[in-house]
């Protein structure tokens, strides 16, 4: 009879090893299957309204904000976003020059963003 309930109690450790394994799987699905974004706007206040926004989604990675195109290079060139935040209208390099020396990537989605009602 021990041998009986040994068998079973090995058999309830191994079911609860794969709910951990399980579990841990889930959690790697999630980070994975997130979409990893970066937010450019030369206004903080925008920025910020972009951040709150997306923390009300599960699935959004924030990788940074940037307040100029010219620090975005870089940060895109680190992180590799899925998705960007382009404000069209910033000091030093526009929105619309900067999708233009970015670099190509497939499956990345852009977002122009602007406080004008012209566009």
């Amino acid at each position: 009879m021990n041998m009986e309930s040994n068998k079973s109690n090995k058999g309830m450790e191994s079911r609860g090893d794969n709910v951990i394994s399980s579990q841990k799987s889930a959690s790697i699905m999630r980070n994975f299957m997130s979409i990893r974004v970066l937010i450019v706007d030369d206004d903080p206040l925008a920025r910020s309204r972009i951040r709150q926004l997306l923390r009300q989604e599960t699935d959004i990675e924030l990788l940074g904000e940037c307040d100029s195109g010219m620090d975005t290079i870089g940060l895109i060139a680190q992180h590799n976003p899925d998705l960007i935040f382009i404000d069209i209208h910033m000091s030093a390099i526009n929105g619309v020059e900067l999708m233009r020396q970015l670099p190509r990537k497939r499956n990345r989605a852009i977002v122009i963003v602007t406080a004008f009602e012209e566009h």
